[in-house]
């Protein structure tokens, strides 16, 4: 892959880029998260490298930065985001053969109950793989928003309460969701194995058909889950066919997440000012270098000694991918 172009975000301080992707199209990236080598957000190293001109060198950086804080704010800086960490759980991750393939499924309406929802619904490139609603629409109402997939790859756990502990697993939610695809696993995987593309890129990937004999010998919807008539479908499946659908169904979220693993952040504006830095300080400052007031805002962000932000936004994707109790919740003493 190669960042091609870089797009200043809506917020200005950390952009987008579109990234290439073997044999598929190309789509639009935003940046957001934090790889796991760099979640080290601990307030000794928070308040070590913040301190305000302890550590000034003899000839002062640009905008007054020490050394120390311009180290800590290279470890925040795009450029030192490593690639996805692997997952075991999934052989097929970094294939282009099955990250094609999910690809096409991504974007594939025929994969809903109606035909007319897909990955891409909630997950839409020109919106920064978000839908912008404050709740996500399927083809039922969902009840809560639609995170970016972008940086996806480098969390350890999936949607807003990480109930799925990978990003294939995740993949695999939405279809049988009432509210989201409203489909079931025999459905998804009989479209893999009928459709033309699909099961061509599936041969690829896997290197066996999606299901084994003629896929009409199967009742129109069945799954574990969905309604009644689905439900007692797929208890009347043999256990051979059961598991069959099931190794089908999970190959399908595999290609998905190859596909998602290449989604990654680009450089913003906070990218391109701590690059800045690195330059000679009697060099002219950049057109489109941080405003004052967004400067103050970051040697705030950086100051342990008054606020904490480090300790939850840290490393090139601004988070330590941790849960938090904040103190928003209602107690039951109101």
């Amino acid at each position: 892959m190669s960042n091609v172009r870089a797009i200043d975000s809506l917020a200005g301080l950390r952009g987008l880029a579109y990234s290439l992707v073997p044999a598929i199209a190309a789509a639009l990236l935003l940046a957001c998260g934090d790889p796991s080598s760099q979640t080290d957000a601990s307030p000794d190293r928070a308040a070590g490298m913040s301190a305000p001109d302890a550590a000034l060198p003899a000839v002062p950086l640009r905008d007054g930065w020490s050394e120390a804080q311009r180290s800590l704010l290279e470890s925040m800086s795009i450029d030192a985001l490593a690639p996805p960490p692997s997952d075991p759980s999934n052989r097929v991750a970094d294939s282009p053969e099955a990250a094609a393939l999910g690809h096409l499924l991504f974007f594939e309406p025929r994969l809903s109950s109606n035909g007319q929802v897909s990955c891409a619904s909630c997950h839409d490139p020109e919106r920064f793989f978000t839908d912008g609603l404050p709740v996500s629409k399927g083809v039922g109402l969902t009840q809560r928003n639609s995170p970016t997939v972008v940086g996806a790859a480098y969390s350890p756990w999936q949607f807003w309460d990480g109930r799925r502990d990978s990003l294939w697993s995740q993949a695999l939610a939405p279809f049988e969701s009432a509210a989201e695809m409203n489909v079931t696993r025999l459905e998804v995987v009989r479209h893999v194995a009928q459709d033309p593309a699909a099961a061509a890129l599936y041969r690829q990937a896997f290197g066996s058909p999606a299901l084994a004999g003629d896929p009409a010998r199967f009742a129109p919807r069945a799954g574990p889950y969905g309604d009644g008539a689905a439900q007692e479908a797929w208890a009347r499946l043999s256990s051979a066919d059961r598991e069959a659908i099931d190794h089908a169904f999970a190959n399908v979220g595999k290609a998905i997440a190859a596909y998602q693993r290449l989604l990654v952040p680009g450089p913003g504006r906070f990218d391109r000012y701590v690059r800045e830095l690195a330059r000679d300080p009697s060099e002219a400052a950049p057109a489109n270098g941080l405003s004052a007031s967004e400067r103050a805002g970051l040697r705030l962000f950086l100051d342990a000694g008054r606020t904490q932000c480090l300790r939850c936004h840290n490393g090139p994707l601004f988070t330590n991918q941790g849960f938090h109790r904040v103190g928003t919740e209602w107690t039951a003493e109101g």
